[in-house]
């Protein structure tokens, strides 16, 4: 019996199968589910031989299988040179098993394996993406239509060399799609010019969520989109080749539209109340992630700040070295008695805020400009802050 039971720990391939277990409980050591995977797996192999020896014998055969099992249990005093180890483990359990044994019918395995598949199939599996609940609503009244105003924003360049490049490659781009141009439009529509020496005006819009409702209705009505997001907008004027703010516009908004056929129609623009009214307005107005985006400490302002200075550059023509230049100029002035770069951006922080604003236009002026200057003095340390700051 012991032989027949190493024999089929041979053919199974077992002790390599052990060494394998032994290497990664040696490896993990310390993981406690390790140490109950180990024990499973010695448990399991000797439970796998002992059933492939025993399938063939006759319960008196079997009896005598497990009494040698009890018997090589045993405690045995005095030392040995190559101790058997054919009932060491689980003794008590094999035991059982042995002695009860009956062949598993075929139903039985045919069951296991189809539960087997089924169980894979759920979990190798992922579901299908939930569709976009339909809510019905009654038809809007008195639209407002809103003519897509296509701008385009440049890409931003990376090193000096690109610019070049970048500024041919917007030339043969294609105008931005119709969403983005009505989203655009609705933001300049809503705010009027102020400031009569604004000439040049830009928005952009971080979408935190979106709804598309469809209505149930005879005649059949277009499906709604409302967009829930910041709008930034931003009015420039042109002094000496430099961009100037004349006026601006932050704020968390709503914009429905209706979606024709020809484009996007506008049907509401929502902003909240002043003062008080203002946090309860959004969290009523807006899904609840969505609110708390917009009531949040606004990580996406730079970047679309740096989207509305890349249109007026673009609309504008002006060259953003020029700027950039008299604010590194600026910033480096005061205070001219100080040799720690952030004394100079606590004394302008204004201006250094102006230089985050070029974004891209700035990490190309600075990264050309550290080329060819010495990066230890104060200029160059902050052209480094900042290079720090938009990467």
């Amino acid at each position: 019996h012991v032989l027949a039971h190493e024999r089929a720990h041979i053919r199974r391939g077992d002790p390599w199968w052990k060494v394998l277990g032994f290497v990664l409980l040696a490896i993990y050591w310390f993981h406690p589910l390790m140490w109950v995977a180990y024990f499973f797996l010695c448990r399991d192999i000797e439970a796998a031989c002992d059933e492939a020896v025993i399938r063939g014998l006759s319960r008196e055969e079997r009896q005598g299988y497990a009494e040698a099992l009890l018997r090589l249990s045993a405690a045995v005093p005095g030392l040995h040179a190559c101790p058997l180890a054919f009932g060491e483990v689980g003794v008590k359990a094999r035991i059982k098993r042995v002695i009860n044994y009956k062949k598993p019918g075929f139903w039985i395995v045919t069951v296991a394996v189809l539960a087997a598949m089924v169980v894979a199939v759920c979990f190798l599996t992922s579901p299908a993406a939930e569709k976009t609940p339909e809510i019905t609503l009654p038809p809007a009244e008195n639209a407002e239509t809103v003519q897509p105003q296509p701008q385009e924003q440049p890409e931003a360049p990376v090193v000096a060399e690109e610019i070049e490049e970048t500024q041919e490659t917007q030339e043969t781009e294609p105008e931005s799609d119709p969403l983005e141009a009505a989203i655009t439009a609705a933001i300049l529509q809503h705010n009027e010019v102020i400031s009569e020496s604004t000439t040049i005006r830009t928005a952009s819009f971080q979408c935190f969520d979106q709804e598309e409702l469809a209505f149930d209705s005879d005649p059949p009505q277009p499906n709604q989109l409302t967009l829930y997001g910041n709008a930034l907008y931003l009015g420039f004027s042109v002094e000496d080749g430099i961009l100037h703010q004349t006026e601006g516009s932050n704020i968390p908004v709503a914009i429905t539209f209706s979606c024709e056929e020809e484009g996007y129609e506008l049907v509401e623009y929502w902003q909240p109340g002043d003062g008080t009214d203002y946090a309860p307005d959004i969290q009523a107005k807006f899904p609840a992630e969505a609110a708390e985006l917009a009531l949040g400490d606004q990580p996406y302002l730079l970047e679309q700040f740096q989207l509305c200075y890349a249109q007026a550059v673009e609309e504008s023509g002006v060259d953003p070295d020029v700027a950039i230049e008299a604010y590194l100029q600026e910033l480096a002035s005061e205070p001219s008695t100080s040799s720690n770069p952030q004394d100079y951006l606590d004394e302008n922080p204004v201006v250094y805020r102006e230089l985050t604003y070029y974004g891209a236009y700035t990490t190309a002026y600075c990264t050309a400009q550290l080329a060819q200057e010495n990066q230890s003095d104060l200029r160059g340390r902050l052209m480094q802050i900042l290079l720090n700051e938009l990467s």
